[in-house]
């Protein structure tokens, strides 16, 4: 099956924009870790304007927007 990624802010400098191709069952946290963002980099999937788990499966043609979480104080 077909998603589409759009990486958002800091993770550009990580992920191309692309459509990749994933097995039936993968999930988001597989997604996420197939990545290999450099540590310190932690990361989120948004679909459909939510942030979904990591045990929630893809879905065919789904956009993820994958957001870097920005923490300070």
């Amino acid at each position: 099956m077909s998603i589409f990624l759009q990486p958002v802010g800091v993770t550009k400098n990580y992920v191309d924009t692309q459509a990749m191709e994933v097995e039936g069952n993968f999930t988001i946290g597989e997604l996420l870790e197939s990545l290999n963002l450099p540590a310190g980099i932690n990361a989120i999937a948004i679909i459909d304007g939510k942030r979904m788990p990591g045990d929630e499966p893809l879905k065919d043609g789904a956009v993820v927007k994958i957001v870097s979480l920005v923490l300070g104080g």
